[in-house]
């Protein structure tokens, strides 16, 4: 009983030491890592000094561990050679000399060696195999530009295209005469002041809302733009991704959104996608060629089993695991809303195929870096990923969509 009591005091002061450790040194790392100013390669250095410091005062626990497990035998073993309670348990039994001392001959020490090494050598080789050389990603303006203009806005659009957008993302809705309208919320509150709902109200009545100054004064000019105004300011110059949002009011908003974008010869150049599983599949059996994608913010079981082209799908729910198994399935997945440089290189080392950004520039800044970053540079802000040292700069929410 008192050997199991040392040795499972000695177990849990290592194993807490450790953890101890290990937290603050990430909780050090978590804290210091997103102030970087976007640099990446800053970042990987950064991370490979946390990873460093971590393994240091890891070696350092394991070696006070180690001398404190050896007091532990050796004072056991003086008492146990006494009339303590270990000495009595002795009477009758030979008694030991001295310690037992394992000793192994340097050939076996060699071997050990040279296995730790090749263990090592082999988990590295694994790790930056996993390392993409070549970047094959897409760039999503999240409501346009909305980090330089006021969301779903014209202003954000063209802001879209001068960043470099491969896709602008927008949501769309009905009003009460049937135009199909762009605007994310169900009302105007935030972005104008206005508690209109969009399903209560004409086209006639919402256009002339400001819906710019709240963001700036430059911006008072904007106003509530039509899908179709949408597509035309885009053709030829970028792709839109359509959401489809319906608060349980809309009543044929796939079809005035496929009216829309056949009036506008857009077919091939958009892709619609939306919260709500039905949406989708309406839209796939009017329209089976084109492209259409399942947006989610929660784990609803086997996402890939959905029929959709791709999965829009929050940072949390984008692991390696799901991405591939969309891509064995054939899908895509896009990641939604990504602004902080570390986090985009860390989810693009893991192979998403769409970032939706509301600062794409920042996106194409990455992208640029990446390809002067050597391989120990990626693997390294891959394994920042992996620790949940570059996460918390990714998470988003339902309303981020």
């Amino acid at each position: 009983r008192e050997l199991t009591a040392w040795l499972v005091a000695w177990i849990l002061l290592g194993v807490g030491l450790s953890a101890m450790a290990t937290a603050a040194i990430g909780g050090l790392g978590r804290a210091v890592i997103p102030t970087t100013g976007g640099t990446l390669p800053v970042v990987a250095f950064l991370v490979g000094t946390v990873l460093i410091l971590s393994a240091l005062a890891n070696l350092a626990i394991s070696f006070l561990s180690t001398a404190f497990l050896g007091l532990i035998v050796v004072g056991l073993y003086r008492r146990s050679t006494g009339r303590g309670s270990m000495g009595r348990a002795l009477d009758g039994q030979k008694r030991l000399a001295g310690p037992a001392v394992i000793r192994l001959p340097r050939r076996a020490w060699r071997w050990i060696g040279f296995a730790a090494v090749a263990a090592a050598a082999i988990y590295a080789t694994v790790l930056s195999l996993n390392v993409p050389v070549g970047d094959s990603i897409e760039i999503t303006a999240h409501r346009g530009s909305s980090g330089l203009a006021p969301e779903n806005t014209m202003a954000a659009v063209e802001q879209a295209i001068v960043d470099g957008a491969d896709w602008v993302e927008i949501d769309v809705q009905e009003t009460a005469d049937g135009i199909v309208v762009v605007h994310h919320d169900s009302d105007f509150r935030k972005i104008a002041g206005s508690r209109l709902r969009i399903w209560e109200a004409t086209y006639e009545e919402l256009s002339s809302l400001d819906i710019g100054s709240w963001f700036a004064p430059e911006f008072s000019g904007e106003r509530l733009l039509t899908l179709e105004e949408v597509l035309l300011a885009s053709k030829d110059r970028i792709r839109v991704n359509i959401e489809l949002k319906h608060y349980g009011r809309a009543r044929r908003l796939e079809e005035a959104v496929i009216e829309v974008v056949e009036k506008t010869g857009m077919e091939s150049q958009i892709a619609i996608m939306s919260l709500k599983r039905e949406s989708i599949q309406k839209a796939r059996a009017l329209r089976p060629e084109w492209t259409v994608g399942f947006l989610s913010a929660a784990a609803i079981g086997n996402l890939t089993r959905i029929d959709a082209d791709f999965l829009a799908v929050n940072s949390g729910l984008a692991t390696r695991s799901l991405i591939r198994a969309a891509h064995r399935r054939g899908q895509e997945v896009h990641v939604w809303t990504i602004n902080d440089p570390a986090a985009m290189s860390a989810l693009i080392g893991r192979g998403v195929d769409n970032l939706i950004t509301d600062f794409p520039a920042v996106a194409r800044s990455v992208l640029a870096q990446r390809a002067e970053m050597t391989t120990i540079e990626r693997l390294l802000v891959d394994i920042g990923s992996r620790v949940r040292l570059l996460d918390a700069a990714a998470e988003s929410t339902e309303d981020d969509a």
